[in-house]
C-alpha cells in the first residue's frame, strides 16, 4: 500500500472528473456514513443507489493516513431516464410538482455509467490507492445493498405445515406448464381452455395485506411467464416485452379482482395471436433476428451490412436469404416498416409530416409523400384526414 497525501488524492478526484464526467471528491468519515452501512466491506470499492436512482461509487482511502475516510464519485445513472420514469421516481419520493422541473435539468445533467463500467472504475480507482488486484465478481455481491432480514427457513418450513395440513398446496406445475407450452405454440382457443380449467383456489399469496393486490400481484407473474413463452415461440422480444409492460400496466389500474381476472385472459390470448401470427411466416432464426432488429432501429439508419454484422453472415447471402423468406429485398421491407410507423404516428399524435418524415429518415418530405403513397394509395395528409374522420364518426 502506498502513501497518500491529500495532494495524491485530489489529483485522483481530478483525472476521474476529467475521465468520467462526474464528480469525484473525498468525505469524512461522519459524511461517509451517509452512504454506505457498517456492515459494508472497508477493503473494497462498493456502489449505493439513492432512492431517487443516482448511483454512487465508494472507494475507501487507506486507515489512518489522512482525515477522509473515502473517495465518493458521483452521482451518475445506469441509464438514461425517460421523463416518465423520473416523474414516478420523484412521485414515490412525494416530491411536490413544483420541484419536479429542477429534479429534471438534475437528471439530464447526470453522466450515464452502465453497472461494469462503474465497477471497473471502481477497481481501477483501488488499484491505484492501495496497489491490490480485485476480483469482479466480489465486487458484484459488496455491491448490493443491505438487505432487511428475508425470509428465514423455520418461516418457510410452518408454512408448508400449515399448507399440507389444510389441504392448501399449490397448483400441479405440470397446469402451468401446460398454460405456457399453448401460448409458445400461439393456440389461443387451447390457452383459453387450460386457463378456465386451472384451480384458482390454489394460487399463492403474493400479498399478505389485500386480496386485490395479491390478485394483481399473481396476474403480474403470470405475465412474466408468458411473455417469456410468447418470445420462446417466435414473438419478436421487443413485442413481447412491450405487450407486457401495456398488460400490466392495464392491470395496475384495476378497481376489482373481475376485472383483473378478465384482463389476464385477454393478455393470454393477446400473446398466443401474436405467436401465431409470428409463426405464421415460417422464418429462419436469422431472419427472426434481422427482423427484430429492424423493429428496434426504425428511428436509425439501417443498411444491409449492419444486419448482416448483427447477423454473422456475409451481406450477399443474408440479402438472398432474407428475400427467400420474406418475400421482398431488405430495403423495401425497412420502408414499408417505417411507412407502417408513420401510419400509427399519423393516427395517434398531432405530430407534424415533415416531423414524422425526419424521424423515420426519410431525405425530404417530397420522398417521403412519395413512398407513403406508393404503400398506402394515398398521401400522409389523406390518411390522417380519413383517419381522423373516421374517428370522429365513431
Amino acid at each position: 500500500m502506498r502513501n497518500l497525501t491529500p495532494d495524491d488524492t485530489a489529483y485522483i478526484c481530478k483525472l476521474i472528473c476529467e475521465t468520467f464526467s462526474i464528480r469525484a471528491r473525498p468525505f469524512s468519515h461522519d459524511e461517509i456514513a451517509a452512504f454506505i452501512d457498517s456492515s459494508a466491506p472497508a477493503n473494497v470499492p462498493v456502489i449505493r443507489t439513492s432512492a431517487f436512482l443516482e448511483n454512487f461509487l465508494i472507494v475507501r482511502l487507506p486507515a489512518g493516513q489522512q482525515d477522509a475516510a473515502a473517495l465518493v464519485i458521483g452521482p451518475s445513472l445506469f441509464a438514461e431516464l425517460s421523463e416518465k420514469t423520473a416523474a414516478g421516481v420523484l412521485n414515490d419520493n412525494d416530491v411536490p410538482r413544483t420541484q419536479y422541473g429542477e429534479w429534471m435539468r438534475h437528471y439530464a445533467c447526470l453522466p450515464v455509467i452502465d453497472r461494469m463500467k462503474l465497477l471497473h472504475a471502481g477497481m481501477l480507482i483501488h488499484y491505484l490507492i492501495h496497489g491490490e488486484k480485485l476480483d469482479t465478481a466480489e465486487l458484484l455481491s459488496h455491491s448490493r445493498m443491505p438487505q432487511a432480514a428475508g425470509v428465514q427457513v423455520d418461516d418457510v418450513d410452518m408454512s408448508l405445515a400449515r399448507k399440507r395440513e389444510n389441504s392448501l398446496l399449490h397448483h400441479d406445475p405440470t397446469e402451468e406448464k401446460l398454460l405456457m407450452h399453448h401460448i409458445r405454440s400461439g393456440n389461443k382457443e387451447e390457452v383459453l381452455k387450460a386457463h378456465a380449467a386451472f384451480p384458482n383456489h390454489k394460487f399463492g399469496t403474493l400479498s399478505k395485506r389485500s386480496h386485490l393486490r395479491n390478485r394483481k400481484n399473481l396476474a403480474i407473474s403470470a405475465i412474466t411467464l408468458a411473455t417469456r413463452a410468447a418470445i420462446d415461440g417466435g414473438l419478436l422480444w421487443e413485442i413481447a416485452y412491450t405487450l407486457s409492460d401495456l398488460h400490466i400496466q392495464h392491470i395496475e389500474e384495476l378497481k376489482d379482482i373481475g376485472q383483473v381476472e378478465r384482463a389476464l385472459v385477454e393478455a393470454f390470448a393477446d400473446f398466443a395471436d401474436r405467436v401465431r401470427q409470428s409463426k405464421e411466416r415460417e422464418e429462419s432464426g436469422t431472419v427472426a433476428l434481422c427482423r427484430n432488429t429492424i423493429f428496434n432501429r426504425l428511428y436509425e439508419d439501417i443498411t444491409l451490412e449492419q444486419l448482416a454484422e448483427v447477423a454473422g453472415l456475409n451481406a450477399n447471402y443474408l440479402s438472398q436469404l432474407f428475400k427467400k423468406e420474406v418475400g421482398i429485398p431488405v430495403s423495401e421491407y425497412i420502408q414499408r416498416e417505417r411507412i407502417e410507423e408513420a401510419k400509427k404516428l399519423l393516427e395517434l399524435t398531432d405530430m407534424s409530416l415533415a416531423d414524422i418524415g425526419v424521424r423515420l429518415q426519410f431525405n425530404d418530405q417530397s420522398y417521403f409523400t412519395k413512398v407513403f403513397k406508393k404503400h398506402t394509395g394515398m398521401t400522409p395528409r389523406q390518411f390522417r384526414s380519413q383517419n381522423s374522420a373516421a374517428a370522429k364518426n365513431h
